[in-house]
């Protein structure tokens, strides 16, 4: 196992929930607002998912890397 890599993961994973933090107040805003000034809240909100969504992926892939490294 590697603990630079689960290290890594760990940081991956705390700014995907900062991401997703940041969806559900888009998303809040965006349920609260006039019609008009929702679609800025809208745009943050897709944003955010695909940061997130990106950031999950990475983290995958840095997670399967630090189990399957070399084994004794």
């Amino acid at each position: 196992m590697d603990e630079q890599k689960l290290a890594k993961a760990r940081h991956l994973i705390a700014q995907i929930a900062l991401e997703l933090e940041g969806a559900a107040v888009a998303a809040r805003q965006a349920a609260t607002v006039e019609r008009e000034q929702a679609w800025v809240h809208v745009q943050q909100l897709y944003t955010r998912f695909d940061e997130a969504s990106q950031l999950l992926r990475d983290m995958r892939r840095t997670v399967d890397e630090a189990f399957s490294g070399p084994r004794s």
